[in-house]
């Protein structure tokens, strides 16, 4: 749980350790999306708080991004639409 074990700087801080000791051998910022199938890991609200700051880190480091959309409603595509352009 984010909030409970730092916050979101520390998270993304965490992130990007993983992701500048990886090398090259990180591929893709993923897999991340929203599942409203699985509430008992994370309620929607939460899933909806913190899924776009992967599109910072995608868009950072210049890495394509590994996505999930499980019965989202659209709230999925709209994210997308709202960051889509961030890539060419």
């Amino acid at each position: 749980d984010i909030e409970k074990n730092g916050g979101l700087d520390k998270y993304i801080k965490g992130l990007e350790k993983v992701i500048e000791e990886a090398g090259d051998k990180c591929v893709a910022i993923g897999e991340c999306g929203l599942d409203y199938d699985r509430f008992n890991f994370s309620d929607k609200e939460t899933q909806n708080k913190y899924f776009p700051f992967h599109f910072d880190l995608a868009e950072k480091y210049k890495k394509p991004m590994y996505l999930h959309d499980r019965n989202t409603g659209g709230d999925f595509y709209k994210i997308i639409k709202e960051n889509r352009k961030r890539f060419p």
